[in-house]
């Protein structure tokens, strides 16, 4: 294969790969949210917001339990694998991440809770300006910074896309050789890279009008078109080393 397929094809594959496989998909989607619910409202329902103690332990809680997400997002993303190479999916697959180094799932995920958030700290901090001063040119230059902080922020996101994929195919690379190695990856395939992510807006908007049922479906679908793609990505990469985990016929 010398080329990523197309959005429609790998959505093909995704939809006969889930064949068989949505209860599963399904089950883990509810089970890893439902606990993250739990965790996040048992964390937060102590804390007082009224102070100004009380609201950095519960932005410090945040911050703890949006890194641990990126723990799930492991196990997430090994359900998809599984999915995607006809091995048997269980839901149990979503805590992988906390077996197999979860601090390097933690300082991935804190490197991309960087990229979403330093883009945008110029305009934030001529927004305080505008704030302060009231000063007509700041928002201006709010507004500019935003818009260029919001490019970069996308850029960045779609070159760094890949690194939980790369972390469960080569574990034994560092975070920074996971960055490296989805930067190289996704080189030349931004532009359809983004494509297939905003073509899931339309599916996505039709869920939200079943009150957030459709969610079941769509989110499944869109995790593992995902797979398809990073695979895809793989097989155009001959200059990546031997995997440990897609070195077989049927991946």
């Amino acid at each position: 294969m010398n080329s990523v397929r197309p959005s429609s094809a790998l959505k093909a594959n995704a939809r006969e790969q889930l064949l068989g496989n949505y209860s599963v998909a399904i089950l883990a989607l509810l089970a890893m949210e439902s606990i993250i619910f739990f965790v996040t409202l048992f964390s937060t329902s102590f804390t007082e917001t009224s102070t100004t103690l009380g609201i950095i332990i519960y932005l410090l809680i945040t911050l703890i339990l949006q890194l641990l997400a990126g723990v799930f997002t492991v196990g997430e993303t090994q359900l998809y694998f599984n999915i995607a190479c006809s091995q048997k999916p269980q839901v149990s697959n979503i805590f992988a991440g906390f077996i197999h180094h979860p601090d390097k799932s933690i300082l991935v995920q804190f490197f991309l809770m960087l990229i979403g958030t330093l883009p945008l700290i110029p305009a934030g901090v001529f927004g305080i300006l505008f704030y302060l001063t009231n000063n007509s040119l700041f928002i201006l230059i709010t507004a500019i910074l935003f818009a260029a902080g919001m490019i970069c922020m996308v850029l960045l996101y779609l070159r760094y896309s890949q690194v939980f994929c790369l972390m469960l195919d080569f574990p034994h690379y560092t975070a920074p050789d996971l960055f490296r190695e989805s930067n190289h990856l996704t080189k030349g395939h931004l532009f359809e890279l983004f494509y297939l992510k905003i073509s899931f807006i339309p599916l996505f908007l039709a869920a939200f009008a079943t009150c957030g049922i459709g969610l079941l479906w769509v989110i499944p679908y869109r995790n593992a078109t995902h797979i398809s793609f990073y695979l895809d990505l793989i097989k155009t990469n001959t200059s990546q080393p031997d995997s440990g985990i897609f070195i077989n016929e049927t991946c």
